[in-house]
């Protein structure tokens, strides 16, 4: 027993000094984190002679207590040894500001945590005691003030692409020293700009698509993967003469390898007839509507369908009408599959040597071309040759080599020359060939965002998402925070290995962090770029840096899952991800399966009329389960029937569900889309950890209403969305003293707001859009920290109370329709610039009408806000 003690005393003591070292040599060669690691060995300065006379002088026997205890502190201060380690290997610039800014508060979560080891310590007398409080006091004032800085970079000023933020952080000099960066922000080129010889494709293109020729009404623009055919095409859609020759009528459908034909009929219908979808009763019944439909108004008016990633001539004909005045446009990669007698083909090349180094530096350097300050420019353009012209390896290849003046020595670009000649020739499809080249940007990441990356198999091929569950498994399966998780997302959007929808902002991301949610972001992926995250998730433990299977993902929508996930390392999985047709019966599972690691599941079934599915058995198993997104519609299903998902800290259910009997004691994320499951709102009465509340579509709002403010005061975000049982909510909402965003978007019944209301002393965004709301409390204004405010639609609204001009605050407001306010309050006309509101607001989106009214409040010449008029267009 006397040896036990003394190696798990010398175990922790050792890793102890390791991290002491660590800590040592960054602070000495590590300037972008100089002062978090100052602060951090300051702290084990204080603390390393106590901690070593306990560690060293354990009483046998040691109990069961203290095992567990100092063995969770050892593997805590191994992280931070590899935390240490990773950022030595980071470089400086701005073009790791991103990186830089989650490292540094890794590094303070790294303090926290050692301090609250510390503090447990049996032998602490209370002078230690206080020195360790004072120290946790510290590092939270930090973490706020850092908190602060990002957050204002984000929300300042006017919306910006994210990636030009991430630049101007570095450049502002909060990460990096502008004297280091080597050329001027203005040089660098947004990323939405780099369109590199593509100026001829989309010529030829258009000449074969505008052409009055009636037997060929498809064009087919084929391609390997990666080469730009979804750009190329997309700009096509843009370019003004199409647009002209088809009067904007024309519709964008992803089809994908593994498409549910139905469900993207269904979209088709909805695109291109503009009307709700009819109830198609089978994939034949809805070609046969859709067509009749399109036949039906189509002969007097041109229309263009673009079909993207056709794989296989059966999924075309299903999509194809033989409808006068409807063209098709398709990409592919396997052309001569798909060739018809009414089609013509155009193959993408790769591009030329000038091209593809103008479109590598745009991604490496910020500019066009090697810049002079490279000491090895033959080295670089031997680089940008093994990435053999495709523009997804120059793209990604380039961002993951981002680099500044002075950042990185001639060795750096050789040895990224000598990975890429490794990998095999790249022929026309070759995949393997473009993965091998593509793992070189992927080896480049630090191994937390190296895992954040693999996690991004889990959504289903070629489709766009919110990215909540992604985060949320990052936040409770991978231990990070969710600031950190969200600068992850835009760090991966950075390197161009995901993609962002085009009107994501700066501000869009100061919400999502703000907020605790991320519905407003929408990202997608690169099919190749998720083929090469389940490649390299599946490679197995015997490959480094790759450690063991922690990832069971479907590359495909299948009708069951797979074989080989009844194996004892497939057990061991702990992110689960399930793309699957329907399950009638419960028997339609395999038998067996059992999954006791899992912590986060996606589970999304393919769409059928009025078909609901079982959930499979071995949701039973899995008794750590901490994140759920399940979409599809549900049968009946019974805690007794699944197990108790006690640990289940984030859920997510798109579609009908009924889940009925769950305790969910540590719930802390809610966001139902469409259930209208009263079991599931009445199961939430307990869940006193609840951060984030997201329902739509629910009738049965009773539950939700009767706890706000008595079970859920840590309620940050609270959004319901067409709940027409909301007719008035109750005064305890304004014990939600935490609440950050509120918005209540069509509860036509909800006719005035609680009087404590007004209490919501930390509330930043409220939209009441399209409510029944007749009027505004009188002293409205109270809601000093206001700083978004919609009252779109809200079209009983007379007048707003004149208080409202007291928010100091207040940065955005949305009045549009809301059609009986026909002037501003008179007392603001009086008051003029003494308003408080009249020097913060920044946008005003309102009717035309209103216009005049806000220009009259402010003198001549005095700045004015900028005005959106509704719907949106610019004043």
């Amino acid at each position: 027993m006397a040896e036990a003690a003394f190696v798990i005393g010398a175990t922790v003591g050792t890793a102890f000094n390791e991290l002491y070292a660590a800590v040592k040599n960054a602070v000495l060669q590590v300037a972008w984190c100089h002062n978090y690691c100052q602060a951090l060995q300051q702290v084990l300065n204080m603390h390393l002679p106590i901690f070593q006379q306990i560690c060293f002088n354990l009483q046998a026997p040691v109990s069961e207590w203290e095992q567990r205890y100092l063995l969770s502190f050892s593997q805590k201060l191994g992280e931070g040894k590899l935390l240490l380690e990773s950022c030595l290997q980071l470089r400086f610039g701005w073009a790791n500001a991103v990186s830089q800014i989650r490292y540094s508060r890794r590094i303070l979560k790294l303090q926290e945590d050692i301090l609250l080891h510390l503090q447990q310590l049996p032998a602490l007398n209370t002078l230690q005691l206080q020195q360790i409080n004072n120290g946790l006091q510290d590092v939270r004032e930090q973490w706020d003030k850092d908190h602060a800085e990002v957050m204002d970079s984000l929300k300042g000023g006017n919306s910006i692409p994210i990636t030009e933020w991430a630049r101007q952080l570095g450049a502002a000099g909060k990460l990096a020293d502008e004297d280091q960066q080597g050329h001027r922000l203005d040089e660098l080129t947004n990323q939405d700009q780099i369109l590199v010889g593509i100026d001829a494709q989309i010529k030829h293109v258009k000449s074969l698509l505008l052409s009055d020729s009636n037997d060929k009404v498809i064009t087919i623009v084929a391609g390997m993967g990666g080469i730009g055919k979804t750009t190329l095409v997309l700009s096509i859609c843009k370019d003004l003469e199409v647009r002209c020759f088809f009067e904007d009528r024309i519709h964008f459908v992803t089809v994908s390898q593994s498409p549910d034909m139905r469900s993207l009929l269904c979209t088709i219908w909805k695109e291109v007839v503009g009307r709700p979808v009819p109830q198609f009763q089978t994939m034949e019944d809805a070609y046969r509507q859709v067509n009749g439909k399109l036949r039906s108004i189509m002969p007097s008016k041109r229309r263009l369908l673009v079909l993207d990633d056709v794989w296989s001539k059966a999924h075309l004909e299903n999509l194809s009408f033989e409808v006068e005045g409807l063209k098709m446009m398709i990409t592919t990669r396997h052309a001569p599959a798909l060739q018809t007698q009414n089609s013509h083909t155009y193959r993408l090349d790769l591009l030329n040597e000038m091209d593809a180094e103008s479109l590598f530096c745009n991604w490496a350097f910020g500019q066009h071309s090697i810049p002079a300050w490279v000491e090895e420019p033959q080295v670089v353009k031997e680089v940008i040759l093994e990435c053999k012209g495709l523009p997804l390896a120059l793209r990604v290849i380039g961002a993951s080599l981002l680099t500044t003046c002075g950042e990185s020595p001639a060795a750096y670009w050789r040895v990224a020359r000598d990975k890429l000649r490794d990998a095999k020739p790249l022929g026309e499809y070759q995949k393997d060939a473009l993965l091998g080249r593509l793992q070189t940007s992927i080896d480049a990441l630090d191994p937390m965002l190296r895992e954040c990356f693999l996690d991004l198999g889990a959504h289903p091929e070629d489709s766009h998402w919110a990215p909540d569950f992604l985060l949320d498994t990052w936040v409770y399966v991978r231990g990070m925070e969710w600031v950190e998780a969200v600068l992850a997302l835009v760090e991966l959007g950075n390197r161009g290995l995901i993609d962002f929808s085009k009107t994501t902002t700066s501000v869009d991301i100061w919400r999502a962090v703000e907020c605790n949610s991320a519905r407003d972001l929408y990202i997608s992926q690169h099919d190749v770029m998720r083929d090469l995250a389940l490649q390299l998730g599946a490679i197995q433990k015997n490959h480094p840096p790759y450690s063991h299977c922690k990832r069971l993902l479907m590359p495909r929508q299948g009708e069951n899952v797979p074989s080989e996930w009844q194996s004892e390392e497939a057990a061991m999985a702990e992110v689960i991800s399930i793309h699957i047709g329907a399950m009638k019966e419960e028997d339609c599972w395999p038998t067996g399966l059992a999954f006791p690691h899992a912590r986060a599941l996606l589970l999304h079934f393919q769409e059928r009329v009025r078909q609901r599915n079982h959930l499979p058995p071995f949701l039973g198993s899995m008794c750590k389960l901490k994140v759920m997104f399940i979409k599809g519609h549900i049968n009946n299903a019974r805690s007794t029937d699944v197990g108790d998902v006690v640990e289940l800290q984030s859920l997510q259910i798109e579609g009908e569900n009924s889940l009925s009997g769950f305790n969910l004691p540590k719930l802390e994320k809610l966001r139902d889309y469409g259930s209208d499951d009263k079991n599931i709102l009445a199961s939430l009465c307990m869940s006193r950890h609840l951060k984030v509340l997201d329902i739509s579509f629910c009738l049965h709002v009773g539950p939700i209403l009767e706890n706000l403010g008595e079970n859920w005061n840590a309620l940050t975000y609270l959004r319901l969305l067409d709940c027409g049982g909301v007719e008035k909510l109750p005064q305890s909402l304004g014990n939600l003293s935490n609440l950050h965003t509120l918005e209540l978007a069509y509860c036509h019944s909800l006719r005035k707001l609680p009087q404590s209301f007004l209490r919501l002393s930390n509330l930043k965004e409220l939209y009441l859009r399209d409510c029944g709301l007749e009027k505004l409390p009188k002293t409205f204004g109270n809601l000093r920290g206001l700083e978004r405010l919609s009252l779109e639609g809200c079209i009983r609204l007379q007048h707003l109370p004149e208080s409202l001009g007291q928010l100091s605050g207040l940065r955005t407001l949305w009045m549009g329709a809301v059609d009986k306010m026909k002037s501003l309050p008179a007392a603001w006309e009086v008051g003029g610039l003494a308003l408080p509101l009249l020097g913060s607001l920044e946008r005003v989106s309102c009717d035309e009408r209103m216009v005049p009214c806000w220009k009259a409040l402010y003198p001549p010449g005095h700045p004015l806000p900028e005005f959106q008029l509704y719907p949106k267009t610019q004043a």
